[in-house]
C-alpha cells in the first residue's frame, strides 16, 4: 500500500528523471549534456528505489532495492565528479581520468551487488525495515562517494571563483543548491546509517533535498540559458501544471460532487467534462502568465515593439529624430543601459552619423571599417554576441580564425558592447546597431536577437533615406545661405549688381541642375523598380527576371548618394585628407587591368596603355585612397567617352617639386561651350549626356577637389569636339613632409599643369 514517504520519493524521482531526459535529448552529442543526464537519472533512480523500498513488498525484494540504491549512489558520485571536470567547457582532455573513474565505478558496482559485501540482510522492525551493513564494505563505499562528490563540489567552486558573466551564474546555481542538497543528503543517507550510528529511519529524507537542487538547476536553465533548454523546460512546466490541475479538478467533480451532491458518478463525469472543456483554455492562459511572470520577467510584446519601430521608420524622415526614436524604443523594450546606431556613407571608412546612449567612446575611431569587428560584420552580415563568441573561443569551435575572434572580443569589451548587428543595404554595410548588457544581467534570448535582426533589415532603407534627406536639406540650406548672402550684397553694393546677379544666376542654375539630377538619378530607378514590383505582385513578370533590374536600380541610387555625399564633404572641406608616401605607379598598375576588363572597353576594342617614363619615378605625398579614386574616375571617363582608338596614361616631371599624371584619349573631346562649366557640380556636356546618360555630373568636381586637397591641380584640355581630350593633375613630390600637414588647409597655388604633345 502506498504511503506518504513512498509517494514523495516517487515524485522526486519523476522530477529528476524528467530533467535528465530533456537535457539528453536536447543535445545528444554534448559530453556535458550526457553526464548531466546520467547524474540526474542516477539521482532519480536513487529516489525511486528508496520509494519502492518503503512499500516493503518483501524482505528479499527490499534487500535488492537497498543494494540498487547504493549502486545508484556510486553512479551519482562518479558522474558528478566527471561533470565537474567538463562543465561548462571541456578545455582539456580527461580521457585517462574518465577511464580510471569508469573502471573503479564498475568494480565498486560489482562489489555493491555481491550479497553480504555491503548489505547483509533486511530485518523487520516496528518502525519499518532495518538494514544490516558490512562495516568494511560500507567504509569503502563511503570513501568513494565522499571523494567523488566533495571533489566535484570543490572543482565547481574553484571554477565559480575564476569565472564571470553567464558561466559564473550557471555554476553558482549548481554549487549553491548542490552543496545544500549534498550535505543534507550525506547526513541522512551516509552518516546516520553508518555502522557508527546505525539509524535507517530517516533515509527517505535525503532524496527529498534533491528537489532543491533540481529546482535551482531548472531556474538556472530558464534564467541563464544553462544547457540551452530554457523555452522547452518552461513550456514543459506549463503543460505539466495544466495536466495536474485538470486531473485534480476532474477527480474533485467526479468523486466528490458526483457521489455526494449529484448522487451519481456518471453525472459527475458529465459535469467534469463540461467544466474541463470550458475551463481548459483559460487554465492554460493562466499558467502561461504565471510561468512567463517568474521565468521571463523581462519579456516584452514582440508584435507591439515591431509595430512601434515600423511606424517610426515609415513616418519619420528626419535622421536625428529617427535615431532618437528607434534607440529609445529598443532601449526600453530590451531593458539595456547602453545602445548605439552608427551609420556610414558608401565608400567611407569613418562613420557619418552616430547616435549613442551611455557609450561615451570615440566611435569614429573604434568604428572604422578597417577594424576587425566592423570588417567581420561587413563580410558575414551576421550578428555577433560577445558571450557566445567567448564560449566558441574556449571550446575551439569557431566561425572565424582564432586571432580574429580574440581581437573582436577585445574590441567589444573595450566598447562595453554585448551584441552587435550589421545594417545592410544593397549587400553593403551602411550601419551597425550595438547594445550593452541588459540591466537585469540576463543574456539576450533568441526572441531578442530575432527582433533586432528584423529591425536592422527594415531599418536599412529607412535610415539610408533619412541620411539622403539630411544631405539634401544641408545642401539646400547651404545653397539658400549663399543666395541670401548674394541678395544682401546686391542691395547694399549697387556697383556690383550685375556681377552678383550673374553669380546668383549660376547658383540658381546649379540648384536646377541639382534638382534635375536628383529627379533623374533617383526617381528614374525608383520608377523602374516600382514597375517591376507591380508586375511581380500581379504575377505578370517572374521574380528571377525582375531582381537583376531591381538590383541595378538600387546600385545606381547607392552610387548617386555616395557622389552627393563626397561633393558635400569636399565643398565644405569636411573630408579630411590623410597624406602619406605614395608610389603612384602602384595605383596605376592596379587600376589599368580593371579598366581593360570593362565590358565597354572590350566591346569598343579600346587600347588602354601606360607609357613608361624616361625618368626615375619619384615618391609623391598624397592621400593614397582618394588619389586612387581620382585616377579611376579619369580612366572611367576616358573609356566612356571614347568610341574607338585608345586611352593613354603617362607621367611628366615638373621641376623638382611636382609630378604630373596625364590621361589622354581619342574620344569625343570637349566643345568650347562645355569647357566653361567643365568642373562645375551637376554640369555635363552634350556629348557626355548622350554617351553616358546615367552620370551624376559630380565626377570631375569631386576629382578636382580631392587633387586640390592634396596640394595639386587638375586641368583638362581638348582641341575641340571629336578631337579627344587630356586630363592632367599634379601632386607634390615627397620631401620629408610630416603627417601633421594633413590638418592644414592647402594654400593657393600657381597654375602649374603643363600640356604637351605625346
Amino acid at each position: 500500500m502506498f504511503n506518504f514517504k513512498a509517494i514523495l520519493l516517487i515524485i522526486v524521482a519523476i522530477v529528476n528523471i524528467f530533467l535528465a531526459w530533456i537535457v539528453y535529448f536536447r543535445n545528444k552529442k554534448s559530453q556535458i549534456n550526457i553526464f548531466f543526464s546520467i547524474f540526474a537519472f542516477a539521482v532519480g533512480l536513487w529516489a525511486l528505489v528508496l520509494g519502492f523500498y518503503h512499500l516493503s513488498i518483501s524482505l528479499n525484494t527490499d534487500e535488492l532495492l537497498m543494494r540498487s540504491s547504493y549502486g545508484a549512489a556510486v553512479v551519482i558520485g562518479a558522474s558528478f565528479y566527471y561533470m565537474s571536470l567538463v562543465f561548462p567547457l571541456k578545455k582539456k582532455k580527461y580521457r585517462f581520468t574518465g577511464i580510471i573513474l569508469l573502471l573503479v565505478s564498475l568494480f565498486l558496482l560489482f562489489l555493491v551487488f555481491i550479497p553480504g559485501f555491503l548489505v547483509q540482510s533486511i530485518v523487520a522492525k516496528n518502525w519499518g525495515n532495518d538494514v544490516m551493513l558490512n562495516s568494511f564494505g560500507y567504509y569503502i563505499f563511503s570513501l568513494f562517494f565522499t571523494l567523488t562528490f566533495l571533489g566535484g563540489m570543490i572543482i565547481f567552486w574553484k571554477k565559480y571563483f575564476t569565472s564571470s558573466g553567464i558561466v559564473a551564474k550557471q555554476i553558482f546555481y549548481i554549487v549553491s543548491s548542490g552543496s545544500i542538497a549534498g550535505i543534507l543528503g550525506m547526513l541522512f543517507n551516509l552518516i546516520l546509517p553508518s555502522p557508527l550510528f546505525h539509524n535507517f529511519q530517516y533515509i527517505w529524507i535525503g532524496p527529498i533535498f534533491t528537489i532543491i537542487w533540481s529546482s535551482s538547476i531548472a531556474y538556472a536553465i530558464m534564467r541563464h540559458r544553462l544547457l540551452d533548454i530554457r523555452l522547452f523546460v518552461v513550456r514543459s512546466i506549463l503543460y505539466t501544471l495544466t495536466v495536474v490541475a485538470v486531473g485534480m479538478i476532474f477527480i474533485f467533480v467526479v468523486f466528490f460532487l458526483g457521489q455526494n451532491i449529484l448522487g451519481s458518478t456518471f453525472r459527475g463525469i458529465i459535469l467534469g467534462s463540461v467544466v474541463i472543456s470550458l475551463g481548459l483554455e483559460p487554465l492554460i492562459h493562466f499558467f502561461r502568465r504565471v510561468t512567463d511572470r517568474y521565468f521571463f520577467q523581462e519579456k516584452y510584446n514582440y508584435q507591439k515593439i515591431f509595430r512601434e519601430l515600423t511606424e517610426s521608420m515609415t513616418r519619420i524622415m528626419d535622421l536625428q529624430n529617427l535615431l532618437d526614436t528607434t534607440t529609445a524604443t529598443i532601449k526600453n523594450a530590451l531593458k539595456v543601459e547602453k545602445i548605439a546606431i552608427v551609420l556610414w556613407n558608401n565608400g567611407k571608412d569613418l562613420p557619418a552619423e552616430i547616435k549613442q546612449v551611455n557609450l561615451n567612446i570615440l566611435f569614429d575611431i573604434y568604428f572604422s571599417k578597417k577594424k576587425p569587428l566592423i570588417k567581420y560584420l561587413s563580410d558575414s552580415k551576421m550578428e555577433l554576441v560577445s558571450a557566445e563568441l567567448k564560449i566558441e573561443i574556449e571550446r575551439g569551435k569557431l566561425r572565424m580564425p582564432m586571432a580574429q575572434a580574440e581581437s573582436i572580443v577585445r574590441e567589444m569589451q573595450n566598447l562595453d558592447i554585448a551584441v552587435c548587428l550589421p545594417i545592410i543595404s544593397n549587400n553593403i554595410l551602411i550601419g551597425v546597431l550595438a547594445l550593452g548588457d541588459k540591466q537585469s544581467g540576463d543574456v539576450f534570448s533568441i526572441d531578442d536577437i530575432q527582433l533586432l535582426n528584423v529591425f536592422t533589415y527594415q531599418a536599412a532603407i529607412a535610415l539610408e533615406n533619412a541620411l539622403l534627406y539630411k544631405q539634401v536639406q544641408d545642401f539646400s540650406k547651404t545653397l539658400q545661405g549663399k543666395v541670401d548672402e548674394q541678395t544682401k550684397d546686391i542691395r547694399t553694393k549697387s556697383g556690383e549688381i550685375e556681377e552678383k546677379n550673374k553669380y546668383l544666376q549660376e547658383l540658381l542654375e546649379m540648384k536646377s541642375d541639382f534638382l534635375r539630377t536628383v529627379n533623374h538619378q533617383l526617381n528614374t530607378p525608383l520608377s523602374v523598380m516600382k514597375g517591376y514590383f507591380s508586375m511581380m505582385e500581379e504575377g505578370s513578370y517572374p521574380a528571377d527576371k525582375a531582381m537583376p533590374s531591381i538590383k541595378a536600380g538600387l546600385e545606381r541610387i547607392s552610387s548617386t548618394v555616395a557622389d552627393f555625399w563626397d561633393a558635400y564633404e569636399l565643398e565644405g572641406e569636411r573630408m579630411k585628407m590623410q597624406p602619406q608616401k605614395t608610389d603612384i605607379t602602384e595605383i596605376v598598375s592596379r587600376l589599368i587591368p580593371e579598366k581593360q576588363k570593362m565590358q565597354l572597353a572590350r566591346e569598343r576594342n579600346l587600347t588602354i596603355e601606360v607609357l613608361e617614363p624616361k625618368f626615375k619615378m619619384p615618391i609623391v605625398w598624397c592621400d593614397y585612397k582618394k588619389i586612387a579614386h581620382v585616377v579611376s574616375n579619369l580612366l572611367d571617363n576616358a573609356v566612356y567617352y571614347t568610341r574607338q582608338g585608345k586611352v593613354t596614361l603617362y607621367y611628366e616631371l615638373l621641376d623638382d617639386n611636382y609630378l604630373q599624371v596625364n590621361v589622354k584619349d581619342t574620344g569625343v573631346g570637349i566643345s568650347e561651350e562645355d569647357k566653361k562649366k567643365l568642373f562645375q557640380k551637376f554640369s555635363r556636356g552634350n556629348n557626355a549626356t548622350d554617351l553616358r546618360p546615367d552620370g551624376s555630373g559630380l565626377g570631375l568636381f569631386i576629382a578636382k577637389k580631392i587633387v586640390e586637397g592634396n596640394w595639386g591641380e587638375l586641368a583638362g584640355i581638348s582641341q575641340g569636339q571629336d578631337k579627344g581630350a587630356t586630363f592632367s593633375f599634379t601632386l607634390p613630390i615627397y620631401k620629408n613632409q610630416q603627417p601633421d600637414a594633413s590638418q592644414e588647409k592647402p594654400v593657393s597655388r600657381k597654375k602649374i599643369v603643363r600640356f604637351k604633345k605625346v
